[in-house]
């Protein structure tokens, strides 16, 4: 099969596809032939930051002459960027071969796209002589595909209202969702957390006899911060992290602490948090500002950014959002941003309308899609102004493709 072939029927499975608890992904691996321990793997779980904390733990990885693989969802331009090796998207034909192996062993299960999507990468990293895989998991915890794997490290970053309507409508309840990767004596790192998010990760660490590490933020100290990237202090440990916004500061030293760890040396940590790139997270192109900020949390992040560094600029916002992710928080946050704000419809299931999300604004703008979106946006922020693109990853991607951005 082709790498188109694989990838459309892939994608076809998020409207076919039914969950059965983890059961489907054990199925897929135990027909593929491939051991859920098969590969080191570090297990990364949280509402916000676990993209970027998985990319600062690859490059470190990396530059420590680990041979790695990286997996993460969702993509921004093309499928193949969430199962990297060393960095690089997969080849098409790597998706086309194994990817026919995949569709085959689940030609029976009515697996899901995201479950056919983890049993591809596992597969790919097993025949490709993977030292280390780090997985990224999609939805929650306990019961992501990713879970089927038995890591020798866990991570969970920053925990937030997200997804609630899957996961739950409480911090604590979420918390118990991300808790679930936790495994029988399996170390697991925990970003700086409340007290109550604390409790339920001691207990479940408890539990599964776990060793838990839980980060404080008062450990960490930000001595510079700027418009593309901060410097921090942790732990006798001096971080350059070249992503912007000080949010990055805590995801770095939670990849940190998860590389020493591992086992990881400073030099390596230093060097390969320097040399992170993780596109659609306050990225520029020109006058136009790319945030893939997509919950409350996220938004936060954002408008601090465009507080500190975007003050004194004329600013207009381009804002598209899918359904579930309209919160009183996140148009509160998003309505700072600017006084002047354009709605489009996202490319993507589960889209709010731009007209109905146009509603929560006032005198927004409403366009036909994104590329007249920048025109107008444009038009409106002269020529000393900047464009703010966000609201939604697949809006994001959609807008480095617009702006003649790569694929990572």
């Amino acid at each position: 099969m082709t790498a188109e072939q694989v990838i459309s029927a892939i994608q076809a499975a998020r409207y076919t596809g039914k969950k059965n608890g983890l059961d489907n992904t054990v199925m897929l691996l135990n027909r593929l032939g491939v051991a859920p321990d098969a590969v080191h793997a570090i297990h990364v779980a949280g509402t916000n930051g676990k993209g970027s904390v998985c990319a600062m733990i690859e490059s470190a990885l990396s530059v420590a002459g680990f041979r790695t693989g990286l997996f993460t969802s969702p993509f921004l331009q093309r499928y193949n960027e969430r199962i990297a090796i060393q960095g690089q998207c997969v080849s098409d034909e790597d998706i086309g071969e194994y990817g026919a192996l995949v569709l085959e062993a689940g030609r029976d299960i009515n697996a899901t796209a995201f479950e056919l999507g983890t049993a591809l990468a596992w597969l790919i990293f097993k025949e490709k002589g993977i030292d280390v895989a780090i997985l990224e998991t999609g939805l929650g915890g306990r019961l992501d595909p990713t879970n089927v794997m038995i890591p020798r490290l866990s991570v969970i970053t920053a925990i937030g209202l997200d997804h609630t309507e899957v996961l739950g409508d409480t911090i604590e309840k979420i918390a118990r969702e991300k808790a679930g990767i936790i495994k029988p004596g399996v170390p697991v790192v925990v970003y700086p957390c409340a007290n109550s998010v604390r409790d339920i990760i001691t207990d479940a660490a408890k539990r599964a006899g776990s060793e838990v590490l839980f980060l404080r933020d008062t450990d960490l100290s930000i001595t510079r911060s700027e418009i593309n990237g901060s410097t921090a202090q942790w732990a006798g440990l001096a971080l350059h992290i070249p992503l912007p916004g000080e949010h990055q500061c805590l995801n770095a030293m939670t990849a940190a602490a998860a590389l020493r760890r591992y086992g990881i040396n400073d030099k390596c940590i230093r060097e390969g948090i320097s040399r992170c790139v993780w596109p659609a997270r306050l990225e520029w192109a020109g006058n136009v500002l790319i945030d893939g900020a997509h919950n409350a949390h996220g938004a936060r992040s954002l408008r601090w950014y465009t507080d500190s560094f975007l003050k004194e600029k004329k600013r207009v916002l381009i804002v598209g959002m899918l359904g579930g992710k309209l919160t009183e928080e996140m148009i509160s946050e998003m309505s700072a941003l600017s006084d002047t704000v354009i709605t489009v419809t996202p490319a993507a299931d589960k889209a709010i309308p731009a007209g109905k999300l146009a509603e929560y604004f006032n005198h927004a703008y409403v366009s036909e899609n994104l590329a007249a979106a920048i025109r107008t946006a444009n038009n409106l922020a002269g020529g000393d102004g900047v464009i703010i693109i966000t609201g939604s990853l697949y809006l994001a991607g959609e807008a480095r493709t617009l702006l003649g951005l790569k694929p990572r």
